[in-house]
């Protein structure tokens, strides 16, 4: 919860930012309500477990790259993204998810999201993606062909209210 709720920031520059040993990041970045960009370019999240609610409720944040962004011991994105209502595009491009057990909520209320690409997201070890996409309203096509469920216990509301989405491709 470093900058929790820091309402009024309107830049943060964290390129000198050392985070290689870091474990929880949760909450990070949440509540940052007018910080419309964030540079994660040189970022290191690979030793972090906990990436619950890292982002969420970045109001106005429209892009975030995170094809740097490394979380290999990540278990836990619950809500990451929740209510980052701007957020038009997220690169995930090299995100790996091996560990990742708890997916609930992580794009709920993403309401300016047309695409997502997570055609890579390794999803074995995942328990919960009870409502991963909810009330994302805008998306219109999800690529979800990585997708495995070996341990997963719950898709509740998986796709609750995404009123456009028009094509879901699964494994």
């Amino acid at each position: 919860s470093l900058f929790d709720t820091c309402e009024s920031l309107t830049s943060l520059d964290i390129t000198h930012l050392k985070t290689s040993n870091v474990r929880d990041m949760s909450g990070m970045f949440r509540g940052c309500k007018i910080l419309t960009s964030l540079n994660l370019n040189n970022f290191d999240a690979s030793s972090a477990t906990d990436l619950s609610q890292m982002f969420a409720d970045m109001l106005k944040l429209e892009t975030l790259d995170l094809s740097s962004f490394n979380p290999i011991e990540a278990e836990n994105m619950n809500k990451m993204f929740y209510q980052c209502r701007a957020l038009k595009s997220i690169n995930l491009s090299k995100f790996t998810s091996n560990n990742v057990r708890n997916l609930l909520g992580m794009f709920q209320s993403c309401n300016a999201l047309i695409e997502l690409d997570l055609k890579d997201f390794i999803t074995s070890e995942v328990v919960t993606m009870e409502a991963m996409f909810s009330d994302a309203n805008t998306l219109a096509s999800l690529d979800l062909s990585s997708f495995t469920g070996e341990n997963l216990g719950t898709m509740k509301n998986m796709f609750l209210c995404c009123k456009k989405l028009t094509s879901i491709n699964l494994p």
